[in-house]
């Protein structure tokens, strides 16, 4: 859980310096895993919807996997420029919270 704290605490604030927006989509989570996220909310307090919560989960977890197949020296074999593959991917969760700037990095 603290990793996710780190994340679910940047975009809390994020929130409400209206930086993102707030999905609310209806979404048909497994019980056991909204009751949890749902846990999460109210120990914190959080303003954060429950998709909101799904997505910086699942990008966390994402963003893991992709570290751990660079780690593995996979990655490269499968996208050619990982900091390409990277920069396109964080664009395009960005973009899933309502931010859609321009970013660059070095490739």
């Amino acid at each position: 859980e603290i990793v996710h704290d780190i994340f679910i605490d940047l975009f809390e604030d994020a929130l409400q310096k209206k930086l993102i927006s707030n999905r609310k989509k209806k979404l048909e989570l497994p019980a056991e895993y909204q009751a949890e996220i749902e846990r999460i909310r109210k120990k914190k307090k959080l303003s954060l919807s429950l998709n909101t919560c799904n997505q910086i989960i699942r990008n966390g977890m994402l963003v893991h996997g992709m570290i751990s197949m660079e780690i593995s020296g996979r990655l490269p074999v499968m996208v050619g420029n990982p900091a390409l593959f990277y920069q396109f991917q964080i664009k395009e969760m960005l973009k899933g919270f309502g931010i859609d700037q321009k970013l660059e990095i070095d490739a």
